[in-house]
């Protein structure tokens, strides 16, 4: 992955992005490269480490990422449903008392790279849009969104980082 190919964006999402919780998911041990391509979506939510996430020069290390809060999926064919309840990804009845993962509406920084990335590259994405959205003045909260879909059909990873306060 090349680091300058990345564009930034603050982005205002409108519609909450809502995912079936999966804990068997992580995006560090190769089970969402392992899924076939296409058909789903895959969102984590993960804290960043507080010593780390409002630095220009955080160091590169496995400490970025403290923890993994929880972690879902979406199949595309439900997504491709109409919208229930105003919801973005509607999740079917049948399943709808399994507790979900929500990508809350709100204000976001955000990037994508049209590869699927590990560990390594992911931290250092991550700690491109943070040195990017630091340079910008944003105040963004110690929380990471990490969403891996097909679009295209090309692998993508999307970060999103959530905002606080001013305007999109």
């Amino acid at each position: 992955m090349n680091l300058k190919d990345l564009h930034f964006t603050r982005l205002n999402l409108v519609q909450p992005l809502r995912y079936l919780r999966d804990d068997s998911l992580n995006p560090f041990d190769g089970s969402v490269s392992a899924l076939p391509a296409g058909g789903w979506e895959v969102m984590f939510n993960m804290i960043i480490d507080s010593e780390r996430g409002q630095n220009f020069d955080a160091p590169p290390g496995n400490r970025y990422f403290a923890a993994l809060i929880n972690a879902g999926r979406a199949p595309l064919e439900e997504m491709s449903r109409p919208a229930e309840s105003g919801a973005a990804h509607p999740v079917p009845a049948e399943t709808e008392a399994q507790e979900a993962l929500y990508l809350p509406s709100g204000l976001y920084f955000f990037t994508q790279t049209r590869e699927f990335l590990h560990e390594a590259d992911l931290t250092d994405m991550a700690l491109e849009l943070q040195r990017e959205g630091l340079w910008q003045r944003l105040e963004m909260e110690n929380r990471i969104y990490i969403r891996y879909l097909y679009e295209d059909s090309s692998a993508v990873t999307q970060l999103f980082r959530p905002v606080s306060g001013g305007d999109a």
